[in-house]
């Protein structure tokens, strides 16, 4: 792999995509944890056990680290899109929901 892992400080569980952004919007991001803050759940534990690629249309895909989603996690999932709805958030929902954390992207792909 030739490209550069993204910065610890911008690692993240991605449970819903906002948009491509440089940087998201300070609004959007202000309205994100708005909603988040409404939201009441226990904490979930994840235990990222696979790396991957996703496939897409871009020339540099995704390389992450994922799992299979939990009953506790999907709950929050469905909660916090459900309250970034109701904040007027449009959301692009994912029939196949995939909790992940993006290392980096690369041209070459790693099969699951």
């Amino acid at each position: 792999m030739k490209a550069r892992a993204i910065p610890t400080d911008r690692l993240h569980v991605t449970l819903h995509y906002l948009g491509t952004f440089a940087g998201v919007p300070a609004d959007v991001l202000a309205q994100a944890r708005a909603a988040a803050s409404r939201i009441a759940s226990p904490p979930v534990e994840v235990t990222l056990d696979r790396i991957e690629s996703f496939s897409g249309r871009r020339v540099k895909r995704p390389l992450v680290l994922s799992c299979d989603l939990t009953e506790s996690l999907d709950a929050l999932e469905q909660s916090l899109g459900a309250a970034l709805d109701v904040a007027g958030i449009p959301l692009r929902r994912h029939p196949q929901f995939t909790p992940h954390v993006t290392l980096l992207y690369d041209e070459r792909r790693i099969a699951r």
